[in-house]
């Protein structure tokens, strides 16, 4: 009888064990499921903000293109109405080209003086 006891004793003990580590392992399979879930609303959030960024930094690069192509066009444009230009005239131009490149985007687009001076018109 008293083996028997024990072993009914020991049958529930090994039930409430299982028991206990199923739930155990349904916590942390929970718990995993989360992080998982955060961890991906986490990346998607950062990829989004870079995206938003390299977005900016695309506008600003077509900005600065723009800009250049545009003053382009006028001095062709200018030196086209032109017959001839004096090295006066010329040397006019690559200041004004260059002032104007250093007041469009001083911060994105730099023009180095010194290649412009040298520039041939």
């Amino acid at each position: 009888m008293a083996s028997l006891r024990r072993m009914a004793m020991a049958t529930k003990f090994a039930a409430t064990a299982v028991l206990i580590a199923t739930v155990a392992c349904a916590i942390i399979a929970w718990a995993l499921f989360e992080m998982r879930h955060d961890a991906i609303d986490t990346a998607t959030s950062h990829i989004r903000d870079m995206a938003t960024v390299l977005a900016e930094d695309v506008e600003n690069s077509v900005a600065t293109l723009d800009v250049s192509l545009h003053d382009a066009a006028e001095m062709v444009q200018l030196l086209a109405s032109t017959p001839t230009i004096s090295e006066a005239d010329a040397q006019h131009l690559r200041q004004v080209f260059v002032r104007r490149r250093s007041l469009s985007y001083p911060l994105i687009f730099q023009v180095n003086e010194s290649v412009c001076a040298n520039a041939v018109f």
